[in-house]
């Protein structure tokens, strides 16, 4: 009898319908979301990108609209006038503070901004967790950098290098040990 293999191993090895057992991703034992997720792609960052320009337009549009309204009531004067008599840079400089206002918002409530709920990505700092609001206000500030949307193309996007932050896809979980070996090979 005492040759017999276990009971565990005969019922794998005779039970062709017993179900897979599935690793488990337990964060205390990972230690932070950057090794449980994998990066977002280029691709999701661009799209969150777009997304993020159309929602903060979207912004611009409807306080130009509260305050056109607000204008007509008589509670304010001469906000119409200024908006179409606007030069190029105090356009700039509205969409930049507009821009400044909503990525820092988001991120520092839920460390997503709209494009990136949609798509499922999250913010969180190169050690794993939350990030500050200065990381997220230095974040947002680097985003007005000229010709800073071209930096995602690289390898590492200004505004996340210089924060010390990272997107993460929520869609991609790393699961396992194995996983984590084979990281590099499906980026």
């Amino acid at each position: 009898m005492e040759n017999l293999p276990s009971p565990n191993l005969i019922q794998e090895a005779v039970n062709p319908y017993a179900p897979p057992v599935a690793e488990v991703v337990n964060l205390e034992t990972v230690g932070n979301l950057a090794d449980a997720y994998e990066t977002a792609s280029k691709l999701k960052r661009f799209i969150n990108w777009m997304i993020d320009r159309v929602a903060v337009y979207g912004v611009l549009v409807v306080v130009i609209a509260a305050l056109g309204m607000a204008e007509e009531v008589g509670y304010i004067s001469g906000f119409m006038d200024w908006v179409e008599e606007m030069n190029h840079l105090e356009d700039v400089a509205i969409t930049a503070v507009c821009t400044i206002l909503y990525y820092t918002v988001t991120e520092t409530l839920f460390s997503r901004s709209f494009g990136k709920l949609i798509t499922g990505t999250k913010v969180i700092t190169t050690a794993g967790g939350k990030p500050t609001f200065l990381s997220v206000l230095g974040r947002s500030f680097a985003r007005i950098v000229p010709f800073e949307p071209f930096s995602m193309f690289g390898d590492s996007a200004w505004h996340d290098g210089w924060s010390g932050t990272q997107v993460i896809d929520l869609r991609k979980k790393i699961v396992g040990p194995r996983s984590q070996l084979m990281r590099g090979y499906y980026r």
